[in-house]
């Protein structure tokens, strides 16, 4: 792949800045409550707790899953990247929107900080991955050169 020349434009810049803010807040958000008795991640195929060393761990490799599609589009102008994050945020949204409930709206009402954050963190995560359709994105995008579509050159 080669690093895309010249500038990128502002919608670019702000979708790279909001989904690593995103990842780093969730990122920080976790690991300050890995010790906490709630956090703890269950293992569905052992049946067991994770244990405090294998939060840290899925919480880091959480972050860097993020990372990939930042640098994918910032760096290397992926059009596939695009698509790839633009159908992973829409299933989790969809998903999301279909599991909502009462219980949902009352620790929304009941101004329960840690949803509040889950969902700041959502939708941050969604508007960086509209300002990719955006027109100055969708003409950054369209600058590949009709030769350049090979994955490894």
């Amino acid at each position: 792949m080669k690093i895309a020349k010249g500038p990128r434009p502002w919608p670019i810049h702000l979708f790279a800045a909001l989904l690593l803010s995103s990842g780093l807040a969730q990122l920080i958000s976790g690991l300050s409550r890995v010790g906490d008795y709630n956090f703890g991640g269950f293992n569905p195929i052992t049946g067991e707790w994770l244990s405090d060393d294998a939060l840290i761990v899925m919480l880091s490799a959480e972050f860097t899953i993020v990372c990939i599609p930042i640098v994918a589009i910032w760096l290397f102008r992926s059009r596939i990247a695009r698509w790839l994050i633009t159908i992973f945020v829409l299933w989790g949204a969809i998903t999301w929107l279909m599991h909502l409930n009462a219980r949902h709206l009352d620790l929304l009402l009941q101004l329960n900080s840690q949803y509040i954050f889950s969902i700041t963190v959502r939708v941050i995560t969604w508007l960086a991955v509209l300002l990719l359709f955006l027109p100055q994105s969708a003409r950054w995008f369209a600058q590949l050169k009709e030769g350049a579509h090979a994955v490894f050159e």
